[in-house]
Order: C-alpha cells, then sequence, then structure tokens
C-alpha cells in the first residue's frame, strides 16, 4: 500500500481541482463526489489506470447494480429464514455486462506486459495445495467483488467524515494544523498517513457514528443461546452495528462527535464494541487499504478545501445496503489555495 498513497493523493488533488479550477464557491453533492473519487482511486490503483474500461459508462452500471439489489422484498419482513434458503439473492440486469466487460479485460492481461497492479497478483496467484491458478470467470467475480465493496463504503466513510468535519469547525482546524505539519504543502505519501494521526482519529469516530456497514449478518451453524434467547442452526443472526456504536453501556455521550475517543491516549476499546469492517474470519478484507485512501484523501481535501453544509438541507441517515444521506448532501466548496 506504500506504493499506492500518492496514487490517491493524485485523485484527491484532481477532484479538487474540479471543483474549484477557476477559484469560485461552488455547489456540489458530496455522495456522488465521492463515490466518483473512489472509484477511480480503485481503477487507478488496482487496476493501472483502467484504460481497458468506460469509467462513466462502469460506474452507471455499478450504481445501477446496487439499486437493483437493495430493493426491499416482503418477504423478508414476513417470511422465515428457510423460506430464502432455495430462492436466488436479489438479481440485477447489470451485474452480467460487468461481468463481461472484466473477463475481457482479464483476457487481455494474460498476454500483456505486468503491471504490478491487483489483476497481476491474481493472475499470479496459485493454490498452494494444488498450484492451479483462477481461471478468467473466477477471476472477474474476485475483480468484481474488490470493485463493488472498495468504493462504495469508502464514499460513504468520506461523505460522513466531510459532513461532521463541516459542522465542527475546530475539527477542521485540527486537522488542517496536521497537515500543514507533517506534509505542508507537498501531495500526501505513505511517509506522512501514519503521522495524520488526528485524521484518522476523525475517520475512526466517522466510522462510530455512520458506519456504512451498518449491521452485519451471520449464520448459526449450530444451535447456541445468545443473551438468554434460543437460537436454531441456520437462524440468521443480526448484529446491529450503528445501535452497537451508539450504546449508551459502552460509551460516553455516545450521539457526541469526539474523536479523541480515539486518541492513542484514550482507554483501549473492548474489541466487539466497536466493529465498522466486523471481525473474524470474515472481517474486512480491504480494511487497511480503505483506511489509507481516506486518511489520504481526507487530509488533501479538508486542506485545500472549505466545507459548508448548505442550509436549510436536513441531513439524516437512511439505511439501505449502507448508510447514507437521506437526500444527498449538498455543500457549497470554496478552495482556500
Amino acid at each position: 500500500m506504500a506504493g499506492l498513497a500518492p496514487l490517491v493523493s493524485f485523485v484527491a488533488d484532481r477532484t479538487v481541482e474540479s471543483w474549484t479550477g477557476s477559484g469560485q464557491t461552488n455547489l456540489i453533492d458530496i455522495p456522488p463526489e465521492m463515490a466518483r473519487l473512489t472509484f477511480d482511486v480503485i481503477l487507478d490503483t488496482m487496476l493501472s489506470g483502467g484504460e481497458d474500461f468506460d469509467r462513466a459508462a462502469m460506474q452507471s452500471r455499478i450504481k445501477s447494480f446496487f439499486a437493483d439489489i437493495g430493493k426491499m422484498r416482503i418477504s423478508y419482513f414476513l417470511a422465515p429464514d428457510a423460506y430464502h434458503a432455495s430462492r436466488p439473492d436479489a438479481h440485477s440486469a447489470h451485474r452480467q455486462p460487468l461481468l463481461d466487460d472484466i473477463r475481457r479485460m482479464v483476457s487481455r492481461r494474460r498476454n500483456s506486459d505486468r503491471r504490478s497492479d491487483l489483476v497481476d497478483l491474481l493472475l499470479q496467484a496459485r493454490d498452494p495445495e494444488t498450484g492451479q491458478g483462477m481461471d478468467d470467470d473466477l477471476l472477474a467475480n474476485n475483480l468484481l467483488g474488490f470493485i463493488l465493496a472498495g468504493h462504495e463504503t469508502t464514499a460513504l466513510a468520506l461523505t460522513w467524515a466531510l459532513y461532521l468535519v463541516a459542522m465542527h469547525p475546530p475539527t477542521t482546524a485540527r486537522i488542517r494544523d496536521e497537515v500543514t505539519e507533517v506534509a505542508g504543502t507537498n501531495a500526501i505519501d505513505a511517509t506522512h498517513v501514519d503521522r495524520l494521526v488526528f485524521t484518522r482519529q476523525v475517520l475512526s469516530e466517522t466510522l462510530r457514528l455512520y458506519p456504512p456497514a451498518f449491521q452485519l449478518t451471520r449464520v448459526s451453524r449450530k444451535r447456541t443461546e445468545l443473551a438468554g434467547f434460543p437460537v436454531q442452526a441456520g437462524s440468521r443472526v443480526i448484529i446491529p452495528v450503528y445501535a452497537l456504536h451508539r450504546h449508551r453501556g459502552h460509551w460516553a455521550n455516545p450521539d457526541a462527535f469526539d474523536p479523541d475517543r480515539f486518541a492513542p491516549s484514550a482507554p483501549q476499546l473492548d474489541r466487539f464494541t466497536y466493529l465498522p469492517f466486523g471481525a473474524g474470519p470474515r472481517i474486512c478484507l480491504g480494511a487497511a487499504f480503505a483506511m489509507m485512501e481516506a486518511v489520504t484523501v481526507l487530509a488533501s481535501l479538508v486542506r485545500a478545501i472549505d466545507f459548508t453544509v448548505v442550509s436549510p438541507h436536513r441531513v439524516r441517515p437512511v439505511a439501505g445496503l449502507a448508510l447514507r444521506p437521506a437526500g444527498g448532501l449538498p455543500m457549497s466548496v470554496r478552495s482556500l489555495r
């Protein structure tokens, strides 16, 4: 990841220029802008610039794909888990075209020069027991998973972080002071990321208050008991991350925005009271990359831009596939350069 931070920084600086290139104050909707930024990061860092894809068309398909699979079915509320066990998951007509595009790219890359990106790593991967590599279908499915999971949640984490920073000027000032001390006017790189301690605290607190993955689900492998309630084997168990992160039994003043909860000197948290990336064998595979990306982007944007939430827009979270602001998040952006 050390070699990827400058690429992330470049995408963030390019975003700043697109918002404020002529120096004026502009009005933007933050969620789609963050989705575009994180999508570009994935293409530039994992797929060597994504020249094999039409970026706009691919992002449009991804947006439609999420809309399709996020639709609620009445049966989700009225029928037991067993009803859904033999039925297919939510379907989207956009999934296959996405896979087809990626599969064509994989086929081309098998016979091209190596670029040391994620595609190359997957092409070279071998099963340690059989020595078998992945075929094009398996590679395409893996890459689609990275692309889908890698930008939506990070985009929403950055959206909520910018909202909280804009609403709390002392936090804005502390981030700017830290970035100036650590990096000056230079682009954020790997030597800076670990030293941006307070910026990381802001993101950690953002993920506590507004976790994009607001709930987790697990299926019980055997009959057991949770908090005195019997759980049958095969039952789906919902872990309400949003509620857990605001539980008054675990957090002091839990609804307040306080990044210093995550200061190095703060008391150690219980591992299972804070689950923005999950836990256990299915913990988020990209957690470290996501935090590196988010720290780099937040530091770059807050240093260069003054963000103001547009009044009288009311910001409130709504749960879909992820936790997002209802009606978007319009902000005015003013360059500080």
